[in-house]
């Protein structure tokens, strides 16, 4: 796409179009829009708000002032049709062909792609938990066909599209499921604080909210089955994305299978980037005051290691910046020079390395997008202006890249 002006809001492609923001002065048109990889708008500025494309549908909105302001939310398919009315308060994205939205009387629902109703919201299922009052739970989505709610008797449950209960036992605690799998408690022990009539007990006892617990873990797979228990020593796991999940133990990450094995030990001091995918990758600092001595190390999603990429590279060019993952094989950087040496400091731009650590597409742009579909947003430096670039290597391509 050649640089297009008059964009004050962009964001990566999803399904095949992007949400922008911006102005068509000549049609003196402004507002939310999308835009094909062409960059030609499938959806002129228009909306007020809008959401990324999930399961082909984008949440879109209107204000309306009278007493007050009145949002109006629907639906629009990928060529731009409006396939659901603008008429609800608020609209989540679509997720497993069904979306949450709440009607301007303040009741919630689920709906799908056609806008017909499917469920009635148990206002029991969010809000408040019932067994610790100091949670908050905001309404989900349906993932692998499971919702997770909270049960009215305290702890957390699962129901499916037509309102059905995964089990009559809530467990004390869940998250939600991913790649058909949910971490989940199936034993909580209240802690009994400390014992005897001594300032330390009165205190303890007398602090507000409950009693803390300790957990028993373990992941669940879509039919209630426990495919594995989680160790003692593990405090954070999850979610699975391709067989694969983050886990934390001792103070340090690591990546384990589907089946609690083990991929990369815990070892880095920041959480993995990207794992499950073709290429995750684990940052890590080194002992120098500016971290020049860093690096990062990538792994493909068996956990073999691919390379170790220093921040500094061979031409004394420093990563300064990157995404938080890799993106159809590339990872957004942005380089500079200058660093510690005679020449003053200079930011190159941003562009793209490989998971060998081998830069593919040259620092020379001011921002950029991750890659999807094939295609990623650019802006050429000094220049307020925003392009297209294809991907240059040999990605896989979106199915919607039309």
């Amino acid at each position: 796409m050649a640089p297009r002006a008059g964009l004050y809001e962009i964001n990566a492609f999803s399904e095949g179009r992007a949400r922008v923001g911006g102005n068509l002065y000549e049609e003196n048109l402004s507002g939310f829009g999308f835009l094909d990889p062409r960059g030609q708008y499938v959806v002129k500025p228009q909306y007020d708000k809008a959401g990324n494309f999930h399961d082909g549908r984008a949440a879109v909105a209107r204000q309306e002032v009278h007493d007050k302001v009145v949002e109006k939310w629907g639906y629009v398919d990928r060529n731009g049709k409006t396939v659901i009315d603008l008429q609800y308060a608020r609209a989540h994205a679509f997720s497993d062909g069904l979306a949450a939205v709440e009607t301007q009387d303040g009741d919630w629902q689920f709906i799908d792609r056609s806008g017909r109703h499917v469920l009635d919201v148990d206002s029991r299922w969010y809000g408040v938990d019932a067994d610790n009052p100091n949670l908050h739970h905001p309404l989900g989505d349906f993932h692998d066909g499971w919702l997770l709610i909270v049960d009215e008797r305290g702890g957390n449950n699962f129901v499916d599209r037509d309102g059905h209960k995964l089990r009559d036992e809530p467990y004390p605690a869940a998250e939600r499921f991913s790649d058909g799998l949910a971490v989940v408690s199936i034993h909580a022990t209240t802690d009994p604080g400390p014992k005897g009539d001594n300032a330390l007990s009165r205190i303890y006892n007398n602090l507000p909210g409950p009693a803390p617990k300790t957990y028993e873990w373990a992941v669940i797979d879509t039919q209630g089955r426990v495919r594995f228990r989680v160790p003692d020593d593990i405090d954070r796991l999850g979610p699975f994305i391709n067989g694969r999940a983050r886990f934390y133990r001792n103070g340090k990450w690591g990546v384990l299978d589907d089946k609690g094995q083990v991929i990369i030990p815990a070892r880095y001091e920041h959480k993995p980037r990207g794992y499950g995918r073709d290429v995750m990758l684990f940052a890590v600092d080194g002992k120098r005051s500016n971290n020049s001595d860093g690096y990062i190390e990538t792994f493909d999603r068996d956990g073999h290691l691919i390379a170790r990429i220093p921040f500094v590279d061979d031409q004394g060019r420093f990563m300064i910046d990157g995404k938080h993952r890799f993106h159809e094989g590339l990872l957004g950087v942005e380089l500079a020079s200058g660093l510690g040496g005679d020449k003053p400091f200079k930011s190159l731009g941003w562009g793209f390395i490989d998971a060998h650590g081998n830069v593919v597409v040259d620092p020379q742009f001011d921002w950029v997008s991750d890659f999807d579909g094939g295609h990623a947003f650019v802006s050429p430096k000094d220049t307020g202006t925003v392009g297209i670039i294809r991907n240059p290597v040999d990605a896989p391509q979106s199915a919607n890249d039309s």
